[in-house]
């Protein structure tokens, strides 16, 4: 069974797929039907893998959730040549508004791809501790 888990690595998307027998990858998740794997190559090109997903499209409000979760929590942390720590959300709303938003990308998920993905959230965010995959 394929797995999608929600995880935060810094610098890397929160949404990961892992296949039988493979390793997991950070993607992001398109309204145009995919999960795609952005990487580098040695010579600096860009690189998109895509995984087709049809059920992802027209799925713009979970695109757009994923964006703002995946450009939200990297502001979480202090990161300069002096000190790499994490600082925190500015405000209650503004956690509040982050939880809502990883709770809205996991219940979408489960509910478009629930029957052939196993949904993880091991994130800390959107759940109560009894129902997270740890």
């Amino acid at each position: 069974m394929r797995t999608l888990r929600l995880f935060f690595d810094y610098s890397a998307y929160f949404v990961w797929i892992c296949e039988e027998g493979q390793i997991s990858a950070p993607v992001r998740i398109s309204s145009d039907g995919y999960f795609a794997d952005d990487i580098y190559l040695l010579d600096g090109t860009h690189k998109a893998i895509k995984y087709y997903e049809d059920r992802l499209i027209g799925q713009s409000e979970l695109e757009s959730m994923t964006n703002y979760i995946n450009e939200a929590y990297p502001k979480l942390f202090i990161n300069n040549e002096y000190e790499f720590s994490y600082k925190g959300f500015d405000s209650k709303e503004d956690e509040q508004r982050f939880d809502d938003a990883v709770r809205f990308v996991y219940n979408k998920l489960c509910e478009l791809l629930g029957d052939e993905y196993e949904i993880i959230n091991d994130t800390g965010y959107g759940m109560s501790d009894k129902t997270m995959g740890m």
